[in-house]
């Protein structure tokens, strides 16, 4: 029986924990062993973790059930603001707020449609349905992740990822890849004087128009660790 709630990911040896949460928690369980035991897990700092200390070292348990499921996100939301597991020195959530998607079973039955060529061409989806799968690429899942979210095939995932297809909604400045995000060192350091300030993830970001990621990077000292030294 599919259980929806929220669950936690504990590090035993330090307490440390990743929050989330699924509308089938038996399944969800069993997907993010497979990833971390296969070395795959779309969370690295999760997955760094896992390699170090070894899988007996974690326990996954629901801490909530969800009654209803259009509260989801909502609860997996207020868990993070409680525990601030994206505090790097707490947790290991990677952003400090949840993904705004939810994919509708109708949603899927189009995309699915869409990939498989039954019924209808690719153009027939609709900008909004193209841009949850680019929100949740965006929000750090793999192709193989939102395949398997949506029902849509990897490759059709793959080509909206890369561009080849519904281009005039990636563009550049929609959906870029890491290595090509770049900020100068002055914005490094006013970043990093706020992190130190405390202020969340979410707000520095939104000060200096920069996705999230890059703030948690620099929190996390994965980028500008050199900067440490000049503030």
């Amino acid at each position: 029986m599919a259980v929806a709630c929220i669950y936690k990911i504990l590090n035993i040896k330090n307490g440390k924990f990743y929050i989330g949460s699924t509308n089938d928690f038996y399944r969800r369980r069993s997907q993010h062993k497979s990833d971390l035991q296969n070395n795959k897990h779309s969370n690295q700092y999760l997955q760094n973790a896992w390699n170090k200390y070894g899988q007996d070292s974690f326990t996954i348990k629901i801490i909530e059930k969800i009654k209803n499921i259009d509260e989801q996100l909502q609860k997996e939301q207020s868990w993070i603001d409680k525990t601030q597991c994206f505090n790097p020195d707490i947790g290991y959530n990677i952003s400090p707020t949840v993904t705004n998607i939810i994919i509708a079973d109708s949603t899927k039955e189009k995309l699915s449609k869409a990939s498989s060529g039954v019924n209808n061409h690719f153009s027939k989806l609709t900008e909004i349905e193209v841009l949850q799968v680019l929100d949740l690429l965006n929000y750090g899942f793999n192709c193989m992740d939102i395949s398997k979210m949506t029902d849509i095939n990897y490759r059709t995932i793959n080509d909206i990822k890369r561009g080849k297809t519904w281009s005039h909604l990636t563009g550049v400045q929609y959906f870029k890849s890491r290595e090509k995000q770049r900020i100068s060192e002055d914005t490094a350091i006013k970043i990093y004087k706020l992190l130190k300030q405390n202020f969340k993830h979410k707000e520095i970001a939104k000060i200096f128009d920069v996705p999230i990621h890059i703030v948690s990077d620099i929190s996390r000292g994965n980028t500008w660790n050199s900067i440490t030294s000049q503030v």
